[in-house]
């Protein structure tokens, strides 16, 4: 079950795309998923103290910047499955609908409780919005235009988070509340997508989503082993990644540096970098393929732990930090890649979900293995190992590439 050719956009310049309403729908959708978890970070302290005198207040509030990953770890496959069998556009949709409603909420409950309540649901809306997404960029697209609206997905999540932190900072001091109506956008994002996927949704239909039939759940199992493979490989790599936002703070301090200001820089560093180096990964997936990709993606994230490791001031911590987040912002999109070149498309809601699920899994155990491995052999012996695990991954991935290459070449 296939979209027809007039549907499906193969070959095209930057400027068609653009054009073209469901990119410009999918990458706004890739802001409203960065926009879940730090938007209300600046604004944690101001609803800790507003909601002071109910109990437990530390550890609720501490709950909230989490809560929506928890929600598309518990939920995300099951969405991809409902995607496949009722339309991944819809999807999108109910998400984008349900991420206004519940993200917004915020702004008025009365209690702790209410917020992570309304924090949880938002998880589920993330969990739609990611899988929809990307199941529809493996529909919609094809060849150097699939990459290049993968490459931009990531670069407008990074430089969406960089807005949404900022204007959630900007709003908290006016009130702690007032930054969960940022998640209001999210209605004027609804007619665009709408609009987009009209054909998909409407009486007319000249497209085909690739929606599964129960023949094809029953019969077709053989993407199943490599969509796990390529799942606990995103659960590997987003946990070491994930050592940026959750242990680098007290590593700058360790360092003897002022902590809040220096991660600021070293974490704006990473997502701006991340942000340029995405907006090129479609002409490195030409380039190199997309196991090519992966080796350099791994060799740059592995070469920015080897610089942390380096004493020599702010200068280079800076310059660590930017590879990591230019190394993770080629990684990402050749995963999703890979995802969509060997799923057929009935079957991409589920298998972007269950890559979904890994990454976020990869979130959770971040700090709870390597908090532990730090306080025992120190920062630079944990860098060192991260540096080594990339370095064997991007290895294999340049042995996969080279194997290719030849093949080519009989």
């Amino acid at each position: 079950m296939s979209q027809s050719q007039s549907s499906i956009i193969s070959q095209a310049s930057s400027g068609d795309l653009m054009r073209d309403p469901r990119t410009i729908a999918l990458l706004l959708a890739g802001t409203l998923v960065i926009m879940a978890a730090p938007t209300i970070s600046p604004a944690l302290a101001g609803l800790q103290q507003r909601f002071s005198d109910e109990p437990h207040a530390a550890m609720f509030t501490r709950l909230l910047v989490p809560a929506p990953s928890l929600s598309v770890v518990l939920v995300a496959p099951f969405v991809g499955f409902l995607a496949d069998r009722f339309g991944k556009s819809r999807m999108l949709l109910v998400g984008a609908c349900l991420f206004a409603l519940a993200g917004s909420a915020g702004l008025v409950l009365p209690s702790l409780k209410l917020i992570l309540a309304s924090r949880l649901v938002l998880g589920i809306a993330v969990a739609m919005i990611m899988t929809a997404q990307l199941s529809l960029i493996g529909d919609c697209f094809h060849g150097a235009a699939r990459g290049r609206v993968m490459g931009w997905q990531i670069s407008a999540r990074n430089f969406g988070g960089m807005i949404f932190v900022s204007l959630g900072g900007f709003l908290a001091g006016i009130g702690p509340q007032i930054p969960f109506a940022i998640f209001g956008l999210a209605v004027f994002y609804i007619p665009l997508v709408w609009f987009a996927f009209r054909e998909l949704n409407g009486p007319s239909v000249h497209g085909d989503e690739g929606i599964a039939t129960q023949a094809d759940i029953e019969s077709d199992v053989a993407w199943l082993g490599p969509v796990l493979s390529l799942s606990a490989l995103m659960m590997l790599t987003v946990a070491v990644f994930f050592q940026m936002p959750t242990q680098l703070p007290f590593f700058v301090v360790s360092r003897g540096l002022d902590g809040a200001s220096v991660t600021g820089f070293a974490l704006a560093a990473l997502t701006f970098t991340g942000g340029v180096a995405a907006l090129g990964s479609s002409g490195l997936q030409t380039l190199l393929g997309l196991s090519g990709q992966l080796a350099l993606g791994f060799v740059l994230m592995a070469s920015g732990f080897g610089v942390l490791t380096l004493d020599l001031g702010l200068g280079v911590l800076l310059v660590g930090t930017s590879l990591i987040g230019a190394g993770f912002a080629v990684l990402m999109p050749a995963f999703s890649g890979l995802l969509l070149q060997i799923v057929p498309p009935e079957r991409r809601g589920t298998a972007s979900g269950m890559l979904t699920t890994g990454g976020f899994v990869g979130q959770f155990l971040s700090p709870v293995i390597c908090t532990p491995v730090i306080s025992k052999v120190g920062f630079e012996a944990d860098f060192l190992a991260s540096m080594t695990i990339l370095l064997v991954l991007g290895l294999g991935a340049l042995v996969v590439s080279l194997a290719q290459l030849r093949a080519k070449a009989v």
